[in-house]
């Protein structure tokens, strides 16, 4: 899903809030790095299920990274990404490094 703007992003996240009667989030693989004293990136595997009232509910996976900033004590989220695999064309090759198959 792609978004060309925070009110696109906004209203699509406000109406799946609308339409879902319970989600699940289970996060893998957590790795935390502290980059300094204050700034750490934190990487994992998530599976995101979300369940309609009234249809079938839905789930999809990916991988999140997030950089994250401590002030006061707090830890606070300074950016986040989140991406999820496409499944490969049948057939295509897998790339190598340095535009090699």
């Amino acid at each position: 899903v792609r978004y060309r703007s925070a009110r696109e992003s906004h209203e699509s996240l406000a109406a799946l809030v609308e339409m879902a009667s319970s989600t699940e989030l289970t996060v893998s693989d957590l790795s935390v790095t502290a980059l300094s004293l204050d700034i750490a990136v934190a990487t994992c595997h998530f599976v995101q299920a979300i369940a309609v009232e009234g249809g079938p509910g839905f789930a999809f996976a990916g991988a999140l990274t997030f950089v994250l900033r401590r002030e006061n004590g707090r830890w606070l989220f300074v950016s986040g990404h989140t991406s999820s695999a496409r499944p490969r064309p049948e057939g295509a090759a897998i790339e190598e490094p340095g535009g090699r198959s």
